[in-house]
């Protein structure tokens, strides 16, 4: 308790404690004290060189956490005594001396210092060696590099496997590793010396010896295998036994040699010239010393039965002796007999060069047929009758002559009939005339055209159409042009002629009422007020509501006429307007896809149609790229915007199947834009009309003319133009 003096100066003291409140009475004056005196515990926090660590926290003290600061200075003031507690330094990485300190009932001013140390890596690698006479130790590296560091268990020399431990010897770190470290037998050197001696009838044994890593003899080498007396090539196996513990054991391989002994003579009986038999033929032979057995041998080899010339050896067949004489043998070949004749005669006439087949009625020995001549060739096209030859090769060449030149007979080719493809023509329509459609008969032979000339009843021109009914026969005469190698040939075929069928289609606010053939082309076109088209064809030849055909190139659009291009059912539509005087005028023109036909409908009073573009999008599509090729002209068409309509189109010359639209659009490419109703072709121009095949929501007509190509989209009467010119 702190002395308080009043203002009378008088120093006696007059404690009260009420709830832990100390009351001081002085001449009459009361004050007010706190019970709890504050104490400092403090430090720092080094490594073992003095240098400070800081970022340690203190756990345990009291209030807010305490962390070093950049001198490892710590410090907390403790308000509430006596004080116990548990204090922990703490940092990731790093160890701690003490590891922490526990206080009780503190009560005065503590400092205490810590020492601390990083913790190191220690990586261990080299743990497996082999053995080399002398101390061995593993490799460890540590990170921090460079750290000292003490082995438990290392070094090590015999070989072995041995528990060894790295630990870091250094006053501001720590860590160790710990493995196991192996060091593997070694290898001995084994040198051993084969032997190469001539027979001489005493026991021969090679020599060597086993050496160490530093030079040192070693024993454990065993050569008895090695031991040999009878002339011959050997090879022998040697074995090392280790007996130290470590060297790995061996064994090996070694060639050793006693060669034979040399005769003195062989000497042949009697080499003659003989003729082929059959049977084998030999020399005889003898030899000094005498009674040594002999092996035969020669070029080619044993049993010399074939005709030929041969080198023959005679050669000793003894363990102990060596010996050899060579001379001629020589065997002529045998003359055989054969009878040949064609097999395969007569043939038909082909196109292609045809050859004989020659088989052996009768031989004296088997054989078999070569250079065949067909009347002096080896093959012949055309018809007609060939003289052959043939050479007899007896199957064997070696021991028999080969006989050429022997007749075999003649060799027929006849005349081709010709095959005529000629399918029931699909039905047509009366009175639809007979046309290319229908009398289309084809003559082949081996899937080979025949040229030549084809008479049809009915003929194609000239003669009224066929009335309806099914099952009328058609009939072709085929005459070759190559009367040499085909004959003549004809054939039929059956057609059905039906009654004309009607369909109607809806342009505008107007009917299209057609008549069409079997196959769905339109024969005649009428135009209509209703749905109902049998109330305007009551006398469809004359009606005057009767759409006009003719070829499509006649079909001329001036400019500022058309109004409007869309796809139909296997057609393409136009529709253009006409003003003459105060009336303007609707013209349709209904075009089939793939010939050259159009059909005219309208021209009369104004219809009451809605004037607009038909809409014919559905959901956009996202194409980037979109390659074709019209009349020889590659064009890439690209940048489809938000309805699906291309926004560029220009030539690619370099464009293949392979490799589409390889080139950008720039200046010199790009096709520039027009509109459809600016479009104007002149009669006799208009070559070809088609739907594109973009793939898009958006419908694209092409129209190629003599000098220009269009590619018009139907919804947005926007033209795209090549070449540029046709722009202008």
């Amino acid at each position: 308790m702190r002395k308080i003096t009043n203002r009378f100066g008088s120093t006696k003291k007059y404690p009260l404690r009420i709830l832990g409140i100390f009351f001081v009475i002085s001449s009459a004056f009361l004050l007010l004290a706190t019970s709890s005196w504050p104490c400092t515990i403090s430090g720092y926090v080094r490594f073992a060189n003095g240098i400070g660590l800081s970022g340690v926290t203190m756990s345990g003290l009291p209030g807010t956490p305490v962390i070093t600061n950049t001198s490892g200075y710590y410090s907390r003031s403790v308000t509430t005594t006596p004080w116990s507690g548990t204090v922990t330094p703490t940092l990731s990485g790093y160890t701690f001396n003490p590891a922490s300190i526990t206080y009780t009932n503190v009560t005065s001013d503590v400092k205490q210092d810590y020492t601390a140390k990083a913790t190191a890596t220690v990586t261990l690698s080299n743990l497996t060696q082999t053995y080399t006479g002398s101390p061995l130790t593993p490799t460890a590296t540590t990170n921090p590099s460079g750290l000292p560091i003490v082995w438990t268990g290392a070094p090590q020399t015999n070989a072995g496997s041995y528990s060894v431990t790295a630990t870091v010897n250094d006053p501001n770190y720590t860590g160790s590793a710990s493995g196991t470290f192996v060091i593997n037998k070694g290898t001995p050197t084994i040198n051993v010396t084969p032997y190469n001696v001539p027979y001489d009838g005493n026991v021969h044994t090679a020599t060597g010896a086993a050496t160490g890593v530093k030079g040192e003899a070693l024993s454990g080498l065993d050569l008895s295998g090695t031991t040999h007396t009878n002339a011959g090539s050997y090879n022998d196996i040697w074995t090392f036994t280790d007996v130290t513990g470590n060297y790995n054991n061996a064994s090996g391989t070694v060639s050793d040699q006693i060669n034979k002994a040399t005769v003195t003579a062989i000497t042949f009986g009697d080499l003659t010239t003989q003729t082929y038999t059959g049977n084998p033929l030999t020399p005889t032979v003898t030899t000094n010393p005498p009674n040594l057995g002999i092996n035969w041998s020669g070029t080619p080899g044993l049993p010399w039965i074939n005709a030929g010339t041969y080198s023959v050896t005679a050669t000793v067949n003894d363990p102990n002796y060596t010996g050899s004489a060579s001379n001629t043998f020589v065997i002529n070949k045998a003359t055989p007999t054969a009878t040949l004749a064609v097999s395969n005669s007569p043939q038909t006439y082909s196109g292609s060069g045809q050859a004989a087949t020659v088989t052996i009625t009768a031989s004296s020995v088997p054989g078999s047929v070569a250079n065949i001549l067909t009347g002096g060739a080896a093959t012949q096209t055309n018809a007609g009758t060939y003289a052959v030859t043939a050479d007899f090769v007896p199957n064997d060449t070696t021991n028999y002559n080969t006989l050429t030149g022997l007749s075999a007979g003649n060799f027929v080719i006849d005349k081709a009939t010709p095959i005529i493809t000629w399918d029931n023509p699909a039905d047509i329509t009366y009175p639809t005339a007979l046309g290319d459609a229908q009398l289309n008969a084809a003559a082949n032979y081996l899937s080979l055209p025949v040229p030549g000339s084809f008479d049809y009843n009915p003929p194609s021109c000239g003669s009224p159409p066929l009335n309806p009914g099914n099952g009328q026969i058609l009939r072709v005469d085929f005459t070759p042009d190559d009367q040499t190698n085909y004959t003549f040939a004809s054939a039929t075929v059956s057609i059905n002629v039906l009654v004309p069928k009607v369909t109607k289609e809806q342009i505008f606010d107007s009917w299209i009422c057609t008549q069409t053939d079997a196959s769905g082309y339109p024969v005649a076109m009428y135009l209509c007020a209703s749905s109902d088209c049998s109330s305007c064809m009551t006398n469809p030849m004359t009606n005057l509501n009767r759409c006009v055909n003719s070829p499509l190139s006649d079909v001329a659009f001036l400019a500022g006429q058309l109004k409007w291009v869309g796809p139909g059912s296997e057609t393409v539509d136009f529709v253009t307007s006409k003003t003459v005087g105060s009336v303007t005028s609707d013209i349709i023109y209904r075009c089939i896809e793939g010939i050259d036909l159009c059909f005219s409908c309208g021209g009369g009073p104004p219809w009451a149609c809605d004037p607009s573009i038909p809409t014919l999008l559905s959901t956009p599509s996202v194409n980037t790229t979109v390659q074709e090729k019209i009349d020889d002209v590659w064009l890439c068409a690209e940048s489809p915007d938000e309805s699906g309509c291309f926004q560029t189109i220009y030539s690619c010359p370099n464009a293949t199947d392979q490799n589409p639209c390889p080139c950008v659009p720039d200046d010199t490419n790009k096709w520039p834009l027009s509109t459809l109703s600016n479009v104007a072709f002149l009669a006799g121009q208009l070559k070809w009309v088609g739907p594109g095949s973009d793939n898009l929501t958006c419908e694209t007509v092409y129209f190629v003319t003599t000098s220009c190509i269009y590619k018009c989209i139907s919804d947005t009467g926007d033209c795209f133009v090549y070449p540029p010119s046709c722009a202008q």
